[in-house]
């Protein structure tokens, strides 16, 4: 990767070299001494590949700019874009480099009409448009009220421009929001509020329900897992989810729970049999643990509230065997 300098106090700064460099696609890559701000082939990095600037779109002659922001460093280096790209067609947006919808197979990325790059993108011109009019309706200065009207305007110029660009007006029949808000217009601001409205509505519903079905279906499988792990079958511990019961199985000379952890079995006999004699075994050890509380419901053993009625139920048996 070329690194890029400034020669002396009357060179161009660097970090204005590598803009350039990737403005103009001089260089296939670049970067300023320490690698903090770079590039590679169509797209401009602050700091690392998790916070694009910028990316060229050259079979559609636009460039995407990022709408978010995070250090005063980092604001510098979106300066020096910003100036590079100046004669270009530029549309801000939250998610530079786009992964069209039509490409992704997995079923997490089917959840509603907003959640993928470019529905995500759209959503950001109506966001806009939707919060400038409710501060315009707010707004006594006249200054702030033309800079509302300007935001409004830019957001219709630019959803339509991103429309046009990224060619969606065939969207798939998935994207019935953006087809409303393309029917409608963006510019019909007071009704797209109440459209936005309605959208959220049903985007938090069909979250709710999204959720409620992953629930019942991961309760599903920690069960079976937890049915397979008490059997003796052998089962990754994560996959029985933290927050399940404790349960207990015997295997060779160890008891071991379902957290992963495991105690020898002779000293769980011996403490079961002080237990079950009426003695107090709170505060003695087991393995490398120490017995927290004991209660008639459960024990409390480190971080694990294991209840009484699972101890009986792999001990009784076992510490009568061995009287």
């Amino acid at each position: 990767m070329k690194t890029f300098y400034k020669k002396d106090k009357f060179d161009v700064p660097a970090k204005d070299k590598v803009a350039h460099a990737w403005a103009h696609q001089l260089e296939e890559e670049g970067q300023v001494y320490g690698g903090s701000f770079y590039f590679y082939g169509d797209t401009i990095f602050s700091y690392g590949s998790h916070f694009p600037i910028a990316r060229i779109y050259h079979d559609k002659n636009v460039i995407l700019f990022t709408s978010h922001s995070y250090s005063s460093t980092t604001a510098g280096h979106m300066s020096c874009v910003r100036s590079a790209i100046r004669h270009r067609d530029i549309i801000i947006v939250p998610n530079v480099k786009v992964i069209e919808s039509l490409k992704r197979s997995a079923p997490e990325y089917r959840k509603t009409d907003w959640e993928d790059d470019h529905a995500t993108n759209l959503r950001y011109f109506v966001d806009e448009a939707v919060a400038a009019r409710k501060k315009l309706d707010k707004c006594r200065v006249d200054n702030t009220k033309e800079t509302c009207i300007k935001i409004m305007a830019r957001s219709a110029r630019d959803f339509e421009r991103y429309i046009e660009a990224f060619d969606l007006r065939d969207a798939p029949k998935r994207y019935t929001i953006l087809h409303t808000v393309m029917d409608m217009g963006i510019e019909d601001v007071d009704n797209l509020v109440e459209v936005v409205t309605t959208v959220d509505k049903k985007a938090d519903k069909l979250k709710t329900s999204r959720l409620k079905r992953a629930k019942k279906a991961q309760e599903k499988k920690q069960k079976k897992a937890m049915e397979d792990w008490v059997a003796g079958k052998a089962v990754n511990t994560y996959n029985i989810g933290y927050n399940s019961e404790v349960r207990l199985r015997i295997i060779k000379e160890d008891v071991q729970t379902s957290r992963g952890s495991s105690v020898p079995l002779k000293h769980a006999q011996l403490l079961y049999k002080g237990l079950q004699a009426g003695k107090d075994i709170e505060g003695k050890n087991i393995g490398h643990f120490v017995i927290n509380k004991v209660t008639p419901e459960m024990i409390k053993i480190g971080c694990h509230d294991i209840p009484m009625s699972e101890i009986r139920r792999i001990l009784s048996q076992t510490c009568a065997t061995q009287g």
